[in-house]
């Protein structure tokens, strides 16, 4: 899964739970412009930013083993 992936998803859940981008924003203290930033591919959050993010809707990253295809 890519960052973009994740930003998605992210996204999804944030509508899902009714919540428009400056309310998010203001509740885990980030920038509204910084996330539609995000969402538009102009720039990529850091992984601390990502998880206040992900943990403020209720979202957990799981990271698992295992092969990567050679490309």
């Amino acid at each position: 899964m890519h960052t973009m992936d994740i930003i998605e998803q992210i996204d999804a859940e944030r509508i899902r739970q009714g919540k428009s981008v400056p309310q998010m924003a203001e509740e885990l203290g980030l920038s509204f412009s910084a996330y539609y930033h995000w969402l538009e591919g102009r720039s990529s959050p850091r992984l601390s930013q990502l998880l206040k993010v992900m943990d403020g809707l209720g979202l957990t990253l799981v990271v698992r083993g295992g092969k990567r295809d050679a490309a």
